[in-house]
C-alpha cells in the first residue's frame, strides 16, 4: 500500500500524524485540515 498523501480527503481523521508529516517529510496540511 502506498503512503497516503494530503490529496486524500479526511486524512486528518484517519492519519493525523501523516497529515503533518508527509512521505517527503515536509509539513503539508490539506485545506480540510484547517477547516476542522
Amino acid at each position: 500500500m502506498d503512503e497516503p498523501t494530503t490529496d486524500v480527503p479526511g486524512i486528518g481523521d484517519t492519519f493525523p500524524e501523516l497529515t503533518v508529516e508527509t512521505s517527503m517529510g515536509e509539513r503539508s496540511l490539506p485545506d480540510d485540515y484547517e477547516d476542522k
